[in-house]
């Protein structure tokens, strides 16, 4: 008997917001940035949260995300910078 259960697809990805940026001719820019989860098949955001770039990165963020996300099954895609190795 064939599984029919579709595991959910959900795109994670950051999007800085342009109108949070200080010091933007500096080297050490700030800004707010937002994370998402979205959902691909109930077009929901199925989780949010946000980071200051000068205190926390992306990486940590959706880290700490996942952690508190629950979903039985789940394909998700990332941006490349999420395929870093401990070091």
């Amino acid at each position: 008997m064939l599984n029919h259960y579709k595991p959910e697809l959900i795109a994670i990805d950051g999007k800085s917001i342009n109108s949070t940026v200080t010091h933007c001719h500096d080297a050490e820019q700030n800004f707010v940035s937002l994370v998402s989860f979205f959902g691909h098949q109930s077009h929901l955001v199925l989780q949010l949260g946000t980071l200051e770039n000068s205190k926390q990165s992306e990486i940590h963020q959706v880290q700490a995300l996942l952690s508190l996300f629950q979903v039985e099954k789940a394909i998700f895609t990332l941006d490349a910078l999420h395929t870093q190795k401990k070091q």
